[in-house]
């Protein structure tokens, strides 16, 4: 009853906002009838939110029929005013006074219906729902009017309330479209009255699975999660043979590791006992990956298919597995006909998630699968198209006004500075409300309101790209874009499958609390990246929560509420991912101090680095910085997990090399969890260790950022080298143009010295050679350089160029194992 007033509420409050009034057309007696009744809605208003006053409310909402006789707002919500003053049979005669007026409104008989049922009129309620429902056949508000009516009657055994409770609550199901309370209300009604208590018990236990993840304090996941095993278990002691409840089983035991339910071993034990689900077996597989059991998890996810080959989990698993194992052509297949299949889907959603991650060039990935281009896609239909011209009609329109050039220069900045590859649209539209919003296709629209607010509110920032306030409005609304917020909504998925039914406005439009606070805390970021200040979003919210406060009722934080948000977001998560920063680059400096004397210490710092650097890159992931300095913790600790005679890099100096005496103790010690070879000179296979892959993979990302970033690229191709696989070095550092080298804060000399490790490593040596004669000139690679040409003179068969090299190097570069290797070298010249 409240959610149903509360909409008749917001109702009035829209037309009364969509009607500001405007002194210089006040002229026809219909204009002045018309402020007249504006003045009486806006006190109306102002008794019932401020005043708490009943009385003075419903003598404004009887003056505006007085007015205006036909006033059906008007009527309601005197209604709505008698109810809550508990004046009930006023509240009833206003209603059957506004029926036989209104025969054809829905709301009107639905409200009487309510007014109806608190009175006891079973009759009268059953007939008024029924007018409701001839007028509106898909009307969930009077399918639920009939189940609240009857379902207590049917628990008490009433056997007709039983099948008229069932008969709408399979309504509401119908027409809910799988959303919000209602629809939940109406399920577990379903079940409870279906007479079989197991049932029960089991609808119970998935939906205590299912509120785990609601929340992320761990006291609440051990309490749903404790609430879904003792169901599960029953279900399972009753009905030993029950692969639902197994399956189910297994899924507490083994969702997640913090929990107190979460055991593996009891997990896979749970799931084997459902061997025709194929979701057990795709469970079953991502416990054996978990635990790098890559060949039992292909097997677990083959019996899934054969099971069901429409399977999208499965598919995706089977791309995730390939991807580990090198087959990147084959991930790659899995991943796109996933998305092929159902594109709105959220296993899609996963899909093109990996697929960025393996292919950040592939074409799905660059149009981010949101731009209408394909065939068939919701965005390029009429109905689409339809609904958008819509909302801009009923906005007042678009115009072109000089404020769209500066807006459209603000989403250019928020783009760069994430690299966002996504194509974004702006408009301004007329109406006066104070509001930004986004759709699914990157259309983004700001009203003429919440320009002339930013002007008012904040005099002396200029309407100019650099507007603080503005780059943070936009950053939240490229946000509910880019997160797909809108498109991962039931609500619409729902509507997208559908072709055949009409686009509301609302459907395309909807986000929720969530959505809210999650585009608020990624939009900071992005406009922080972008260079507009922390503060700008939450000076924003907190003018707005001065005079337009959003009422608690509806699905979205209060602006109090994301005040208190985003600075905690700020003052907490982001100073804590710079934070992380400096104790990666500290990490990373300590294991380089440590790996001439102690090995596994050096290791545990690399791994240290690497954790700080994955926390920077998580809270910052468009910064191609970070992903650089992950790769290159990385790429350290997948050489030292190598032998020296599987990786070049053990044999030659460069910023990523090792001790020669140090690198057989490090074998075994890191795991190796692929049996990904690449080909090493001779013929002979080499094992690649996934910090390795991890490294090239992120420096590729960095890549995808900015393709002209020097210093991924460099080390790009040093990771290339260490996993033996020359020519794709060789290539990659062919790419790097001088003009981009020129501005890199990379030297010539880091290039050639690379460059020359993987020509030696090709037995070009006259190559390798002058590549290590033109690194020597520059400082920085002139150490490393002088060890790599002796060692390249050697290998060429030139031994007394060879000795005299070794010598200057030992001469020049005293002390550590690399002296050592010289002067053993030279000594056998």
């Amino acid at each position: 009853t409240m959610r149903r007033l509360t909409i008749v509420t917001m109702l009035l409050l829209a037309s009364v906002a969509a009607a500001a009034p405007d002194a210089k057309k006040r002229e026809t007696p219909d204009e002045k009838k018309r402020v007249e009744i504006e003045k009486h809605e806006w006190m109306a208003q102002y008794y019932l939110r401020r005043a708490n006053d009943m009385a003075g409310a419903a003598k404004e909402y009887q003056a505006i029929l007085a007015l205006d006789a036909e006033n059906a707002n008007a009527a309601l919500a005197l209604a709505a005013v008698y109810g809550r003053d508990g004046k009930d049979k006023q509240a009833l005669e206003v209603l059957q006074k506004l029926v036989k007026k209104n025969a054809k409104s829905a709301p009107a008989w639905l409200a009487l219906a309510e007014r109806q049922a608190k009175a006891g009129d079973d009759k009268g309620l059953k007939e008024s729902v029924g007018k409701a429902i001839a007028i509106e056949p898909r009307n969930v508000d009077a399918y639920e009017l009939l189940f609240e009516h009857n379902l207590p009657r049917a628990k008490d055994g009433d056997a007709t309330a039983k099948v008229e409770a069932l008969e709408a609550a399979r309504k509401m199901m119908l027409y809910a479209r799988r959303q919000g309370p209602t629809y939940k209300l109406a399920e577990r009604a379903i079940v409870e009255l279906g007479g079989e208590p197991l049932a029960l018990t089991i609808y119970d236990a998935k939906k205590a699975y299912a509120a785990a993840f609601e929340n992320g304090t761990l006291g609440r996941i051990n309490a749903q999660m404790k609430v879904a095993k003792s169901g599960f278990e029953e279900c399972v002691k009753a009905s030993p043979k029950n692969e639902e409840c197994h399956y189910h089983l297994g899924l507490v035991y083994s969702s997640v590791k913090a929990s107190d339910a979460y055991d593996a071993t009891k997990a896979l034990a749970e799931l084997a006992q459902a061997p025709s689900l194929p979701m057990a077996w795709v469970a079953t597989a991502r416990l054996h990956r978990a635990t790098d059991k890559n060949a039992e998890a292909r097997a677990a996810l083959t019996k899934a298919i054969a099971l069901d080959d429409e399977l999208g989990v499965a598919h995706v698993e089977l791309g995730i597995l390939d991807k580990v194992e090198g087959k990147v052509d084959a991930a790659i297949a899995h991943f796109v006909a996933v998305m092929d299949r159902d594109p709105f889907g959220p296993v899609a959603d996963r899909a093109l998630d990996e697929l960025t991650k393996t292919r950040p060039t592939h074409p799905y990935v660059t149009r981010g699968m949101m731009m209408g281009k394909r065939s068939g896609d919701i965005f390029s239909s009429e109905r689409f198209k339809s609904v958008v011209a819509l909302i801009e009609k009923e906005l007042g329109g678009v115009q072109e006004v000089p404020e769209k050039a500066v807006l459209e220069q603000i989403v250019q900045k928020l783009v760069d500075g994430s690299a966002i590859k996504q194509q974004f649209h702006v408009q301004v539209v007329g109406t006066t409300a104070v509001n930004a919003f986004a759709l699914g296709d990157g259309s983004v629209y700001v009203t003429r309101g919440l320009l002339d607010l930013v002007k008012k509110k904040f005099p002396k920032m200029a309407i100019d790209a650099n507007n603080d306030v503005l780059g943070h409005v936009l950053a939240h609304e490229l946000q509910h874009v880019i997160r797909r917020h809108q498109l991962s909504s039931q609500l619409f998925q729902e509507a997208a499958k559908d072709a055949s039914a009409r686009l509301d406005p609302f459907v395309v439009t909807h986000v929720t609390r969530l959505h809210e606070i999650d585009a608020d805390r990624q939009g900071m970021v992005m406009a922080f990246l972008a260079g507009y200040h922390p503060r700008g979003g939450i000076e924003f919210m907190e003018v707005m929560g001065q005079d337009n406060e959003i009422p608690a009722h509806l699905d979205h934080p209060t602006f109090e509420e994301r005040v208190e948000y985003l600075s905690e977001y700020w003052t907490n998560d982001v100073r804590y991912a710079f934070v992380s920063l400096r104790l990666g680059l500290d990490a990373f400096d300590r294991g380089a101090k440590l790996e001439s004397t102690d090995m596994k210490a050096a290791v545990a710092a690399y791994e240290d680095a690497v954790e700080n650097f994955k926390r920077y890159r998580a809270m910052l992931p468009s910064l191609k910085e970070a992903m650089n300095d992950l790769g290159v913790a990385y790429t350290k600790i997948g050489v030292l997990a190598m032998a020296q005679g599987d990786t070049p890099l053990a044999r030659w100096q460069t910023r990523f090399s090792i001790e020669r005496d140090s690198a057989i103790k490090y074998v075994g010690l890191a795991r190796e969890e692929s049996t990904t070879r690449g080909a090493a000179p001779g013929g002979a296979a080499v094992r690649i260790p996934w910090q390795l892959r991890e490294a090239m993979a992120t420096f590729k990302e960095a890549l995808g950022v900015e393709e002209t970033y020097v210093k991924a690229r460099v080390n790009l191709a040093a990771a290339y080298i260490a996993a033996n696989q020359l020519t794709n070095a060789t290539d990659t550092l062919d790419k790097i143009a001088p003009v981009d080298l020129a501005r890199s804060g990379v030297v010539q000399g880091d290039i050639e010295l690379v460059r020359g490790i993987a020509l030696a490593e090709q037995r070009d040596y006259d190559r390798a050679r002058a590549a290590f004669e033109k690194a020597i000139k520059s400082q920085a690679a002139k150490r490393a350089a002088s060890y790599n040409l002796a060692r390249t003179l050697e290998l060429a068969g030139k031994k007394d160029e060879a000795k005299r090299a070794y010598q200057q190097y030992a001469k020049l570069y005293p002390g550590g194992p690399w002296a050592k290797a010289a002067d053993t070298a030279a000594g056998k010249l």
